[in-house]
């Protein structure tokens, strides 16, 4: 009966998958393993970082330059509008003070 309604193989089937999670889990679980892997993996991110070294920071330093240089820009022109506001609040007062006086002329004229 097993044979017909597939019983059997869905059981090998459950216990292949329990046996893959179990590995996995053991490897997760073991330090012996993650090791023993590390070794050539760090050698491989060496020689990576050896051969990129010098592209990256080529590559890095033009950024840099432009970024200064810009952030250079900004700043002046941040000064220049700094400066700008300061001019009109300068006027807007003086403004203020010759309406005042001009007022007070239109009424002693009139």
């Amino acid at each position: 009966m097993e044979k017909f309604l597939g019983q059997s193989s869905t059981k090998s089937q459950r216990q292949i998958k329990q046996k893959l999670k179990d590995k996995k889990s053991a490897q997760e679980s073991d330090p012996m393993d993650s090791e023993t892997e590390t070794p050539p993996k760090q050698l491989q991110a060496e020689t990576l970082m050896k051969v990129l070294h010098p592209w990256l920071y080529q590559k890095l330093d033009g950024i840099k330059e432009s970024v200064t240089e810009i952030l250079q820009q900004i700043t002046n022109q941040i000064q220049r509008i700094t400066d700008a506001e300061q001019r009109f609040s300068t006027l807007e007062d003086e403004l203020e003070k010759t309406q005042q006086l001009v007022d007070t002329q239109q009424r002693v004229l009139y």
